[in-house]
């Protein structure tokens, strides 16, 4: 698992932001001269913070305003909090959701450098999005600022809302829920017509995991999405008292 460290914002990027200048090496040259980065590290020593990440990659970090973004293989970007190291948000960006049967399949078996992963090229941001290139052949435009909304249950269906289950229909079969639609997560990219932009829409899969891919997509989208807490396996528990 690889770890963020925030002593790598107060080395590499503080001073650059007090600077003024935003852009490739703030203000293209790459040269800081009143910076004064600790050259000494230890667990406890010369760091901020540090934040589990889940998994490796050799792309850089950006620093934009109060939020650091960064990459995870083989398809994930994540903003974190510059401040405290809080993960914000994370979008995972597989080929399966825009693809299916022997297409899918196909794309899927992209192959990497054996040292290089898939997520090798550095995020790039315009100040309200953030954009990420995977080898996998996706790319990615994100809002930046797209936070995480979470609904309880007991407003679902609220205010005109639209409940959205996004599981697989052999999981609606074993245990429904009452969904207004439902529409897979690798289906949902090109399904999108079938959903209002007009009203709130919240989003239910089996524990959370999937329903938080969907709000993204949906977020960056210009939807009013939000997670249903804890899943339809929450749901379930909720009829049961």
């Amino acid at each position: 698992m690889r770890i963020a460290v925030g002593v790598f914002i107060l080395a590499a990027a503080l001073g650059v932001a007090q600077a003024g200048e935003t852009g490739w090496r703030s203000d293209g040259t790459g040269r800081y001269p009143d910076a004064e980065p600790p050259v000494t590290f230890a667990p406890e020593v010369n760091v901020v913070w540090a934040a589990p990440l889940p998994s490796w990659s050799n792309a850089s970090p950006v620093v934009i305003e109060d939020r650091i973004f960064v990459c995870a293989e083989p398809d994930t970007l994540i903003a974190v909090e510059k401040k405290t190291g809080k993960i914000l948000w994370q979008e995972a960006n597989p080929v399966a959701e825009t693809s299916s049967g022997e297409d899918g399949a196909a794309q899927g078996e992209a192959k990497a450098h054996a040292h290089n992963g898939f997520t090798s090229a550095t995020p790039v941001c315009d100040g309200k999005h953030v954009f990420a290139v995977f080898g996998n052949g996706m790319i990615a435009a994100n809002v930046m600022r797209g936070d995480l909304h979470i609904t309880p249950w007991e407003e679902m269906g609220k205010d005109g809302a639209v409940v959205l289950d996004v599981r697989d229909p052999d999981e609606v079969e074993c245990g429904p829920i009452p969904a207004d639609i439902r529409i897979p997560l690798n289906q949902l990219r090109n399904r999108l017509a079938e959903l209002p932009q007009d009203r709130p829409i919240q989003i239910c899969c089996a524990v959370g995991a999937r329903a938080y891919n969907a709000s993204r997509i949906l977020t960056q989208r210009g939807y009013h999405a939000s997670l249903l807490s804890g899943g339809a396996e929450t749901w379930f528990c909720v009829q049961e008292e």
